[in-house]
């Protein structure tokens, strides 16, 4: 996979609006874009996942179904990583079905058949590059709403309590 038609413009800007912000709100801006970019990842490898019926003879749907995008949190640190990808145990397959196989026996049960093999179906790097333009717009657009939405919290008044305690 190529990234060499990646381009950022911007950056400095950004950079600045994310230093007058602080930590929390940094993170909270960063989390959700990343959200944002894997959601939009997702639909593109999904809109390319063999669906059953005209695709494959042993399409299920299963495949499909398994598509998910995770976060996954390291313990003790702020880092996040979205994945993308296939849960298992449904997508344990994903492989065979993107590269195809070779004939090959099958034993199950005690019994054992001879499978013809499958032709190939390369359907995830075809994914991953259709959601790649939606990804970068999604990023994009959730970091422009977050900067504002922030900017606007840090410049509005504090609400102060007007309850009343009453001692006993």
């Amino acid at each position: 996979m190529r990234f060499k038609d990646v381009r950022l413009e911007g950056l400095e800007e950004f950079q600045k609006a994310i230093e007058a912000l602080g930590t929390a709100a940094t993170k909270r801006i960063i989390r959700n874009a990343a959200r944002a970019g894997a959601v939009a990842l997702l639909k593109g490898l999904k809109a390319e996942t063999p669906r059953p019926g005209a695709d494959h003879e042993y399409a299920t749907g299963a495949l499909l179904r398994s598509a998910r995008n995770k976060e996954l949190r390291q313990a003790n640190t702020a880092s996040r990583t979205q994945l993308v990808g296939f849960r298992r145990p449904d997508g344990a397959h994903v492989h065979l079905v993107d590269e195809g196989t070779d004939p090959h026996e099958i034993t199950r049960d005690g019994e054992t058949w001879q499978h013809p093999g499958a032709k190939a179906k390369p359907f995830f790097g075809r994914g991953i590059n259709r959601g790649r333009p939606s990804t970068a717009d999604a990023v994009r657009k959730v970091i422009e709403s977050g900067l504002k939405r922030e900017a606007l919290k840090a410049a509005a008044p504090k609400r102060v309590s007007t309850r009343v305690q009453r001692g006993g």
